[in-house]
């Protein structure tokens, strides 16, 4: 063998030793992972969506109920009953009362006042006011709004049982119930304040009214 070719032979041994060398390193020796995991998901760097404010809105809040043009009441318990304190824009005015609510209920729709009595709805207390008008000029009609009567009498001013509040009073009746009315005047129209009764039951229901009507305070 010429020393060519044994040049040549050692060479190629050589070469195979180095990569048996680097195959037995890439082997033995863990591979740094320096790109991304293929088996692992990808994660986005973009940030996820933050909820909209609208997406869960605040509660809203209701208004504050202010007193309408029919007027406003309050009320207050005294050792008499419950006093109702009731304002009238439209009349400049205001009123109080007290009601014993063993005996009356009190209501109120389009700003009529209503003391009914727990026992017979006959037997009430109502308050109005017609804006615009005098007492004198709404007596004679005052009572279609009340009663089908068969009788009327119309005797000019009177106090309000129990009170010292004149007003054109009349009074009417269908032969079982009968209404009272006082039609007080006022510098922008009339307060009418009538009673109710039934006439059987009149010896125990005028106390009752009188005691009611007797808390009447009107101030203007």
């Amino acid at each position: 063998m010429n020393k060519t070719l044994k040049k040549v032979l050692i060479f190629i041994l050589a070469l195979i030793a180095v990569v048996l060398v680097i195959f037995l390193i890439e082997l033995l020796v863990p591979r740094q992972s320096g790109g991304p995991d293929l088996t692992s998901p990808a994660v986005s760097d973009s940030p996820s969506p933050t909820p909209s404010e609208s997406a869960s809105p605040s509660p809203s809040l209701s208004p504050s109920p202010s007193p309408s043009e029919d007027g406003a009441v309050t009320t207050e318990e005294t050792a008499d009953g419950t006093k109702y304190n009731v304002t009238i824009p439209e009349a400049s005015a205001s009123y109080s009362i007290t009601a014993d609510s063993a005996l009356f209920t009190h209501s109120r729709e389009n700003g009529s006042d209503l003391f009914k009595s727990n026992k017979d709805e006959s037997e009430y207390l109502r308050i109005d006011f017609v804006k615009g008008a005098k007492a004198a000029a709404l007596a004679p009609s005052i009572m279609d709004s009340y009663i089908n009567y068969t009788n009327f009498e119309q005797s000019g001013q009177n106090y309000i049982d129990g009170t010292q509040i004149s007003g054109e009073t009349v009074t009417a009746d269908d032969g079982k119930t009968q209404v009272t009315a006082w039609l007080v005047d006022t510098d922008k129209g009339v307060l009418t304040v009538a009673i109710s009764l039934s006439l059987s039951d009149k010896a125990s229901q005028t106390p009752q009214l009188d005691k009611l009507l007797s808390s009447l305070t009107i101030n203007e």
